[in-house]
């Protein structure tokens, strides 16, 4: 619905199922790097099917690929119950990258680290 935001660990026929009931006109898909990926914390809250993915401080988002289309070209097998109306939907695809290593160094050259934290972080 309008204002509303739903995030998921699930498959992708599961996040178009989900877009179809709330009518969704976005679906972001967010994938690993991979040479430098960053992994997400899960966390499951109260209701059914809302879920939180929380994404450690130092993770970068690098957009991949952006791509307009309307709601039926998700549902190509006709399971996600799209097929009874369209609307427009931006399907954004975004790689999920750890910058640890550059994020403890501006910390540290910004002397916002405590004595040693620096060391400790990096053990």
């Amino acid at each position: 619905g309008g204002g509303s935001f739903f995030s998921s660990l699930s498959s992708r026929n599961s996040a178009i199922t989900r877009l179809a009931k709330t009518r969704c006109n976005v679906l972001l898909i967010i994938r690993p790097d991979e040479k430098i990926p960053s992994y997400p914390k899960h966390m499951s809250l109260r209701g059914s099917n809302v879920d939180d993915s929380l994404f450690p401080l130092e993770s970068l988002f690098r957009i991949s690929r952006i791509t307009r289309t309307v709601s039926t070209e998700l549902d190509v097998d006709g399971t996600c119950g799209l097929t009874n109306s369209r609307w427009p939907v931006i399907i954004i695809e975004v790689y999920s990258v750890s910058c640890f290593s550059e994020a403890m160094e501006t910390l540290h050259l910004q002397r916002q680290l405590r004595p040693n934290e620096l060391l400790t972080k990096v053990e």
